[in-house]
């Protein structure tokens, strides 16, 4: 199943974590190289301490969301005769379109992107589609 969703991150979440690294890696810099009162290096040291637990803080919240959304079926998974079809309900779980390339020994060949093949049987993709 974790080849048929394609994970997205909502651009809130990319830019917290890009503006969290930076502000640490900052500080780190400033510190190592910078000739600074005592009262300034206080300073960015909590910010440095601050900007790490958040950065670690807002990548666990991302992994809860993952999980909340895929196990919560924030997403229809349909089939028709050429293709299987993700529609996403979830801003965390992308759109996906898999042509089937073909149906043989109980199982389905789906193409995901130039030659790369999914493998599901009948029993798998009848089961994630019983399952919304």
């Amino acid at each position: 199943m974790n080849d048929f969703l394609i994970y997205t991150l909502p651009i809130w979440s990319i830019i917290t974590i890009i503006v969290f690294t930076v502000l640490t890696v900052l500080c780190i810099i400033s510190l190592r190289f910078g000739k600074f009162s005592e009262n300034i290096i206080k300073f960015l040291e909590i910010v440095m301490v601050v900007s790490t637990i958040s950065c670690g803080l807002v990548c666990l919240a991302v992994l809860y969301f993952f999980h909340l959304d895929t196990q919560n079926h924030k997403y229809k998974i349909t089939k028709t005769d050429d293709e299987v079809v993700i529609t996403s309900q979830s801003q965390w779980i992308k759109n996906a379109h898999y042509p089937i390339l073909e149906h043989k020994n109980g199982a389905y060949y789906l193409e995901q992107e130039p030659n790369k093949t999914i493998k599901i049987s009948d029993e798998r993709l009848s089961e994630l589609i019983n399952n919304q």
